[in-house]
C-alpha cells in the first residue's frame, strides 16, 4: 500500500477498515500482491466484507488459505530448495551482499541481546545460521538463537528479491527449525520476532501475534507457537 501512495506508519493502520485506506481499484492490484506474495489464488467469492475488513481479517484469510493448499515443501512453482546449516561469516557476507540492513556501517554482531524492552537472558545462547539454497546457490537466509527459556528468536528472514513470491521466506524458517530445534517443537514454546511494521501483515499471516501494543523505533515483538510449525 505504500507503493500505491497510501500512509502505512499509522498506529492503527492494522484495524482501520481497507475501505478508508485503499479505493476499488487499488483493491484489485492489493489482491493480485496477496496472491504473489503468498501463492495463493483468490476466488471471488473470498473477497467479502467480512474478509476484506481490515489488514488483520486479511492476514487470518491468507493464514487459514495457506494451511488448506499447503505445499508439499520439496519443491515451490517446478523449484528445487535446499536449507543447510552454514556459518555466521557467510550469513553475514549474504546480508552484506544484498544490502538487507540499508546501512552500510552497520556494525553485524553474532548475537543480539537487547531488543527494545526485550532481553535475552543467556550469557551463549545456542544458535545456528542458515542459508536457502537452489541449483547451489544461496538465495535466503536466516539465523535461529534462543532467547530464554520458552522462545527461539528468528533474526531476520531474507530472500534475494527475484526469487520473492512463492513464500520462500516461510520455507526457510520452518525447515531451519525442523532442521535443528526439533526439541522445541513443544507446548509452551514460541518462536519469536523483533518485526519492522511492514512486515507484520506476513507475521499475521503465518501465525504470530503480538506481545504488546508498544512500538519500539517502527518494531514490534511477536510470537507464535513452535508446536505446529
Amino acid at each position: 500500500m505504500r507503493e500505491m501512495g497510501r500512509d502505512t506508519s499509522a498506529p492503527d493502520i492494522l484495524s482501520r477498515p481497507l475501505r478508508d485506506i485503499i479505493d476499488s481499484v487499488d483493491m484489485v492490484q492489493f489482491l493480485l500482491f496477496i496472491e504473489e506474495s503468498f501463492d495463493l489464488t483468490i476466488d471471488d467469492n473470498d473477497v467479502t466484507p467480512e474478509t476484506f475488513h481490515n489488514l488483520d481479517s486479511v492476514a487470518t484469510f491468507v493464514n487459514m488459505s495457506k494451511q488448506r493448499t499447503a505445499l508439499p515443501g520439496r519443491a515451490v512453482r517446478g523449484m528445487d530448495l535446499e536449507v543447510k546449516r552454514i556459518h555466521f561469516e557467510e550469513l553475514k557476507h549474504y546480508w552484506i551482499e544484498v544490502d538487507h540492513f540499508k546501512k552500510p556501517d552497520k556494525k553485524i554482531r553474532e548475537v543480539v541481546r537487547v531488543l527494545g524492552p526485550y532481553a535475552c537472558t543467556i550469557d551463549d545462547p545456542r544458535r545456528e545460521s542458515y542459508g536457502l539454497f537452489h541449483d547451489g546457490k544461496m538465495i535466503g537466509g536466516t539465523h535461529l538463537v534462543q532467547w530464554d527459556a520458552r522462545r527461539l528468536r528468528y533474526r531476520t528472514l531474507n530472500v534475494r528479491e527475484q526469487y520473492r513470491g512463492p513464500d520462500l521466506g516461510w520455507i526457510l524458517l520452518r525447515r531451519a527449525v525442523n532442521l535443528d530445534w526439533q526439541d522445541w517443537k513443544v507446548r509452551d514454546k514460541y518462536l519469536f520476532g523483533w518485526i519492522r511494521r511492514p512486515h507484520v501483515p506476513w507475521s499475521l499471516a503465518h501465525g504470530f501475534k503480538k506481545i504488546s501494543d508498544t512500538w519500539h523505533e517502527d518494531h514490534i515483538g511477536m510470537i507464535r507457537p513452535l508446536s505446529d510449525l
